[in-house]
């Protein structure tokens, strides 16, 4: 597909306008893209990047916004995925854990998370097919830990009253004691 535009006397692909952004390597297919965040160590809570995330058959690739304090770009290939988790429900949380195979955790914020797992699993099978290697899914990752339990709107509902009560009854109790 070629752009009206030119760029330097020859027609800008998308492809080539898309490696001009991402720095997709030749052969390289992009599967999905959003916009996201990064943690790279999920235990630092102040350490967390805003940026785009790219999908494509080899990698995940992110590239942060120009906003961060530190000019980010991290690239994750799909061969180093060890398994993915994903505790919460999309209500909750757009959160995805990615277990790397060097015992590192990286943590990718995006939303329609469910999306990104689907294609993410998809990418690595289909990865592995190529390659004749065998691969079991449920093993890598566990997509009972995307369904909702029962009542669980009810329950944050319930657990956004008593939050609430509760603010109210300390605001009341500092009302009284600044009175006195």
């Amino acid at each position: 597909m070629s752009l009206p535009r030119k760029l330097g006397g020859s027609p800008v692909t998308l492809f080539a306008l898309i490696n001009l952004i991402m720095g997709l390597n030749q052969g390289e297919k992009l599967i999905r893209e959003s916009r996201g965040n990064y943690k790279p160590n999920p235990l630092d809570p102040l350490e967390s990047y805003g940026g785009k995330w790219y999908l494509t058959d080899k990698r995940l690739y992110f590239r942060g916004n120009f906003t961060n304090l530190k000019n980010i770009e991290e690239s994750i290939s799909l061969k180093s995925i060890e398994s993915i988790e994903a505790k919460h429900n999309d209500f909750i949380s757009s959160k995805i854990n990615l277990y790397l195979k060097n015992a590192s955790i990286a943590q990718i914020l995006v939303p329609k998370r469910n999306k990104w797992i689907q294609d993410i699993l998809t990418s690595i099978r289909l990865m592995n097919e190529k390659e004749g290697r065998p691969w079991d899914e449920k093993s890598f990752f566990d997509v009972k830990n995307m369904s909702r339990p029962k009542g669980w709107l009810l329950q944050i509902a319930i657990k956004i009253i008593i939050f609430g009560a509760a603010v109210a009854g300390i605001l009341f109790l500092l009302q009284l004691l600044l009175s006195l």
